[in-house]
């Protein structure tokens, strides 16, 4: 009844029947829906294929029609190879006679979509599961979007869990089931203070409509904690040349302690022909082109080129628990460490130095040395490298500085040079810089418990006199002193035990009434500017205290040293 609200049906339409009555989309979806809504419907039974659909549509005059799209496709591959671009051919005519098309059972392709609508037909893509019975959500009749599976049906309510945009799919509603029979071990597992946990990631945009992004165990979780949807990064990567198809994966990394970003690039047949050293390089070079612009976790890491298709379920989606077995049997999960012999070994140590910093293996880095670092390195990154390359001796000041953008790893290693790469230190930077550090003990003051009462009252942030909803938000610092100041206690007030400001000058409290409160009640230290980071970190931390956060605010030009 609630799938008749959302795409009604009457007994002037006409329903293809594809699927196995068995199937519960079909089932609910094809057979009870016409049957409620008085609707004939047209069994077709196996072998199917794309003339023998077009056929049954046009000689029982079909209106609606429901199928998985994987028929869809070859559907539209028949008519686009023998109508072409026409809008009037024979077998488009035979499509257009359609008033609704449904699909459901596999994420909808988005170029499939606009396949379908270059011919003036609309897909209403749905969503559902098993222990839904099976359809949650679909795209109303009169107001379908794109890449979206539509709202919930009547009667069944779905958010997102967590506290961000997106998150777990959640599903309530009569039609949720009671539980896996006779196995109360798997019903505790999904169902949970009465929500169904799908397994699947998504959100809700602001009109209730649903994103469908992955799923829960295909997330991959970077060795920093970042969470990567593999569909997001196909869709960035998604114009690589000579390549039929992607799919990403993410394989555990003994250098970054996480998952390795790893795509796996399928040769298109036209390909073939070609030279293969030259497209595989062509590839290569298009992945690092890309990587340029993308943020680390994003990044693909490794990319694989392969012949073969990619391992598939029977729905047709990519198997990618297939797949990353696969690439782990292969030696994939570890990285390829044969450096070339032609180089001497402090250039080798720093190519190792850049694959553990970057957690990409080296070949990679090998193979784009010739270009900018910031392909692979981002800042935090280079920071590192740049202290590692450099002797901590106290008024040393010859710091070995480079700008990401510009300079290549071998344009690094020309500046480095023998002399300098011996006298590097291999342990990780940030460790070395408190290393030894015997902290003081700073406890909360009154002034420090008072401010953090007072910037309370600071926290109700508006945009264009709207007020946002609830946070958590990253507040980014305007290049007024005092709204800097001002605005990042007013976000940590009442969630650290104290607040500490650690200035160079009292005047860099900022000069403004609204600093008021920071230069008279915030607790600070005035710090004197040291000529290298890691002597600035030395004496915050001595002067902190032990297991104190320290948040630095790079000022771009204005700081010489970051």
């Amino acid at each position: 009844m609630g799938l008749s609200e959302l795409q009604p049906l009457d007994e002037q339409d006409r329903r293809l029947s594809m699927l196995p009555l068995h199937h519960g989309l079909e089932f609910t979806g094809g057979l009870l829906l016409s049957l409620w809504s008085g609707a004939s419907i047209t069994f077709i039974d196996a072998p199917l294929n794309s003339r023998r659909i077009l056929d049954t549509i046009r000689d029982r005059k079909i209106t609606a029609l429901l199928a998985v799209p994987r028929i869809l496709k070859i559907l539209i591959d028949r008519v686009q190879r023998l109508d072409g671009a026409s809008e009037d051919g024979s077998n488009v005519s035979i499509l257009q006679g359609l008033r609704l098309i449904v699909s459901g059972g596999a994420p909808l392709d988005g170029e499939l979509f606009d396949a379908y609508a270059r011919y003036g037909l609309t897909i209403h893509e749905g969503y559902g599961l098993t222990e839904a019975a099976p359809i949650v959500t679909v795209n109303p009749s009169t107001e379908c979007r794109r890449g979206s599976v539509g709202i919930p049906l009547p009667g069944i309510e779905v958010r997102i869990a967590g506290d961000g945009q997106q998150g777990e799919i959640l599903v309530s509603g009569q039609t949720v089931m009671g539980g896996y029979l006779e196995r109360p071990d798997l019903t505790a597992q999904v169902l949970r203070d009465g929500w169904l946990h799908t397994g699947d990631i998504g959100y809700l945009d602001e009109d209730g409509y649903l994103m469908v992004t992955g799923r829960l165990r295909e997330l991959i979780v970077t060795g920093a904690g970042k969470n990567v949807y593999p569909e997001e990064v196909e869709d960035l990567y998604a114009d690589l040349p000579n390549t039929a198809e992607l799919a990403v994966v993410g394989l555990p990394s003994t250098r970054t302690l996480g998952e390795e970003v790893h795509g796996v690039a399928v040769l298109s047949s036209q390909s073939r022909e070609l030279d293969e050293e030259e497209v595989v390089d062509a590839i290569r070079q298009r992945v690092y082109a890309l990587s340029r612009d993308l943020p680390t976790f994003q990044r693909i890491t490794q990319i694989h080129v392969w012949r073969r298709p990619l391992p598939r379920l029977d729905n047709g989606r990519v198997d990618r628990v297939a797949l990353r077995s696969e690439l782990e049997r292969a030696g994939g999960g570890v990285a390829d460490v044969d450096i070339d012999s032609s180089l001497a070994p402090w250039e080798r140590d720093i190519y190792q130095r850049v694959s553990n910093l970057a957690g990409l293996a080296v070949s990679e880095i090998v193979a784009h040395a010739d270009a900018p670092l910031d392909t692979t390195m981002n800042s935090l990154m280079a920071a590192e490298l740049a202290a590692s390359l450099h002797p901590a001796e106290e008024g040393n000041t010859d710091r070995v500085l480079f700008d990401r953008s510009d300079t290549t790893l071998r344009q690094l290693l020309d500046s480095v040079g023998p002399q300098r790469a011996l006298e590097s230190t291999t342990q990780m930077y940030w460790s070395r810089v408190l290393d030894g550090m015997t902290p003081s003990s700073r406890g909360s003051t009154v002034a420090a418990v008072v401010t953090g009462k007072l910037l309370r009252g600071l926290r109700q942030v508006s945009i264009a006199g709207q007020p946002l909803p609830q946070g958590p938000y990253l507040l980014a610092a305007s290049t007024s002193g005092d709204v800097q100041i001002a605005a990042v206690l007013a976000a940590l007030a009442g969630r650290v035990r104290a607040l500490c400001l650690v200035v160079e000058r009292q005047q860099d409290l900022g000069p403004g009434g609204g600093s008021w409160c920071c230069r008279r009640l915030a607790e600070h230290i005035i710090l004197d500017r040291y000529p290298r980071l890691e002597m600035g970190l030395q004496a915050a931390a001595a002067n902190l205290g032990d297991r104190r956060p320290l948040l630095l605010f790079p000022q771009g030009l204005g700081v010489s040293d970051t």
